[in-house]
């Protein structure tokens, strides 16, 4: 019975190592933009404990804006200035700079859930285009379902 509890003691201690290494493969696909909002920490025990919100929130950071280049000036003139945004956490506004590292996960826009915003970054004939969150999530199911449930 002793060897018995011993083997079952060293099977059950691999289970759980391979599991961590598992987890720990699987943090190298989460997007820096959420380790910055919620921690290394907090981001291991998501991918255990929700990995489809890491997996929707990967999507999301990635997906959620566009940019667009070479708008002409007439059409820039009914959208706010993306100055008028600011970073969540330091409650700096954005500016053309933040368009290339932008964590949108920081940024103090709120819109419906069927909203597309769009905001001029100054007079650089360029927009930024929040996507409606809803259509967001439809997109993030059905590239979910085309992949059989797989999300890469």
């Amino acid at each position: 019975m002793k060897r018995f509890l011993s083997k079952f003691i060293l099977v059950l201690s691999l289970f759980f190592a391979s599991v961590t290494v598992l987890g720990q493969l699987n943090y190298t696909d989460v997007d820096q933009r959420i380790i910055d909002v919620y921690g290394e920490d907090r981001v291991q025990l998501m991918i255990v404990e929700q990995p489809d919100l890491i997996n929707y929130l990967n999507y999301y950071v990635r997906n959620s804006y566009q940019v667009l280049y070479d708008i002409p000036a007439r059409k820039l003139v009914g959208f706010e200035d993306i100055s008028t945004l600011t970073n969540t956490r330091t409650g700096v506004a954005l500016t053309a700079n933040d368009l290339y590292q932008i964590n949108i996960l920081l940024v103090s826009v709120t819109r419906k859930s069927d909203q597309y915003l769009t905001y001029k970054v100054g007079e650089t004939g360029t927009v930024i285009v929040f996507i409606a969150p809803q259509f967001l999530l439809e997109q993030y199911n059905e590239q979910k379902a085309n992949a059989g449930g797989n999300d890469e």
